[in-house]
């Protein structure tokens, strides 16, 4: 079984008409609550997470990264890929992306990560699209 979550920022399929949204039941909440709500949960089913458009200077990702690595007792590898474009979007860059480029950075970037957990997970920071990821990446 796969369970998700997707964030979609393209900017060529954002619905802005709010009656469709309402009928498609959008979430009006813009604001996630990026707060563990119950800090005793444990996942021992969840092994690896991918994660698209990931962006090293939001402290939002980091902490939920963190939130999920403290709960995914069992988590091997984390995937962390910079923004998946479409055909669309290709080329057209809506807000500045901040992705680790050197070793020296995604080292850094995974010790900042890591950092008060207890978690063994491996961090990757792929630049090709795996086949196995693929999936995810239209689910």
């Amino acid at each position: 079984m796969f369970c998700g979550l997707q964030v979609w920022d393209h900017l060529c399929e954002i619905e802005t008409d709010d009656k469709r949204r309402k009928a498609y039941s959008y979430s009006e909440n813009k604001n996630a609550d990026w707060n563990a709500s119950a800090s005793d949960f444990k996942n021992h089913r969840l092994s690896t997470l991918v994660m698209f458009g990931f962006q090293s200077n939001d402290e939002n990702w980091i902490r939920y990264i963190r939130l999920v690595m403290d709960a995914a007792v069992n988590l091997e590898d984390i995937f962390l890929y910079k923004r998946m474009a479409c055909e669309k979007c290709k080329g057209k860059n809506p807000r500045p992306l901040r992705y680790p480029s050197t070793k020296k950075q995604r080292q850094a970037l995974r010790n900042r990560i890591a950092l008060g957990t207890h978690s063994l997970a491996t961090i990757h920071f792929p630049t090709v699209l795996r086949a196995n990821h693929y999936a995810k990446l239209l689910y």
